[in-house]
């Protein structure tokens, strides 16, 4: 199995806060014997999140992607909502 990582934090990605999900995921699934292709981290801003999505799923180098998030205390968190009215 074929799998991709994408952390979703603003913190994250902008190097102020450790992704402690992401490396949680890409182990559990190396445990089970799983290939990571890539384990990326993306800001919470819908577009960047939707582009990033389309890319990995788009590459054919994934049978699946996962998506985590590390809890950024700000009022940005569109991850898993309809951002479309936003």
């Amino acid at each position: 199995m074929r799998v991709a990582v994408l952390t979703i934090s603003d913190s994250v990605t902008k190097g102020e806060r450790e992704d402690l999900s992401g490396p949680a995921v890409v182990a559990f699934c190396r445990g089970l014997g799983w290939e990571i292709t890539s384990a990326l981290h993306v800001s919470d801003d819908p577009a960047n999140i939707r582009e990033q999505l389309r890319a990995v799923a788009d590459s054919g180098r994934v049978d699946v992607l996962l998506t985590t998030a590390e809890r950024d205390r700000t009022a940005r968190q569109y991850a898993g909502s309809d951002s479309s009215s936003r």
